[in-house]
């Protein structure tokens, strides 16, 4: 049995927010969605291709911003990355992945469409230290490159690891997020 969710907010043609009968937030991303609908519209089900319940409102609020700036196949792209994380990886991830994440990935393949190329200078220790996470990690640029056509340098499979590793820490105060923002 499907779940009914109204329409609270429209983000744009392929993006609604909306609310189930118990009164959760979701974020809902498919193809025409929000075409010509109304806020308090019945969502239609059969359009929606993915569902988005993230419980922290900063990061929901984020995340809105990025579902209107970014094309929806880079957050549904982050979306199935996250997946593979899950599925492969034996911790649990902070929401915020998706918003960094995304954010990420959609300038990461900007700037290759460009030709610039970025190097990371904690390549070798990502590699070394985070042995798990790179590999997944190369795993993500193969998703990317297939549903891309975008071939990312092995740096970015670096970087990427990196936003697992800092979704998936859960040091109390920040540490090693703020590691890597001075790194970076």
């Amino acid at each position: 049995m499907a779940v009914t969710q109204t329409i609270k907010q429209i983000l744009n043609n392929n993006v609604v927010s909306a609310i189930d009968a118990a009164g959760n937030e979701r974020i809902l991303t498919g193809k025409g969605l929000g075409f010509e609908a109304h806020v308090g519209d019945i969502v239609s089900e059969d359009k929606v291709e993915k569902t988005f319940h993230l419980r922290d409102d900063k990061i929901t609020s984020r995340f809105m911003v990025l579902l209107n700036e970014l094309p929806v196949e880079i957050i549904q792209l982050t979306d199935d990355i996250v997946r593979l994380v899950q599925q492969d990886l034996d911790y649990k991830l902070s929401e915020g992945l998706y918003v960094s994440l995304s954010d990420h990935l959609h300038y990461a393949i900007e700037r290759q469409n460009q030709g610039q190329e970025i190097h990371n200078p904690l390549e070798w220790e990502v590699r070394h230290f985070y042995q798990e996470e790179y590999t997944v990690a190369l795993q993500a640029l193969a998703l990317i490159a297939a549903r891309t056509g975008v071939l990312l340098p092995n740096a970015e499979a670096c970087s990427i690891a990196l936003h697992m590793v800092n979704a998936g820490m859960k040091s109390p105060d920040g540490q090693v997020t703020e590691i890597t923002k001075l790194i970076y």
